[in-house]
């Protein structure tokens, strides 16, 4: 990695407090983005510490999760496709 690049990510880790500026400690935010695996840890534990997720029934929770979890639609073209295109 280039050295822009960490200095880019550091100043978002600030931006959003998840780590001290002068010091880089870990914040709670930071700990929580830390401790889950995804494309986007940060956007992960940003979303997941919403106070607004306290008020949701089990199957609102739910929904929530399965949407922070679910990879989508993917197209693989040329993968077992056997039809051609008609006119």
């Amino acid at each position: 990695m280039r050295l822009w690049y960490i200095l880019q990510v550091v100043k978002v880790l600030e931006e959003v407090e998840a780590i001290m500026p002068q010091t880089h400690e870990m914040l709670p935010l930071g700990k929580a983005a830390a401790s889950v695996r995804g494309v986007n840890e940060l956007w992960l534990a940003v979303a997941f510490s919403e106070s607004y997720l306290n008020k949701l029934n089990p199957a609102q929770l739910a929904s929530v999760c399965s949407s922070f979890v679910s990879e989508g639609v993917k197209i693989r073209p040329q993968i077992g496709m056997r039809y051609h295109l008609t006119k």
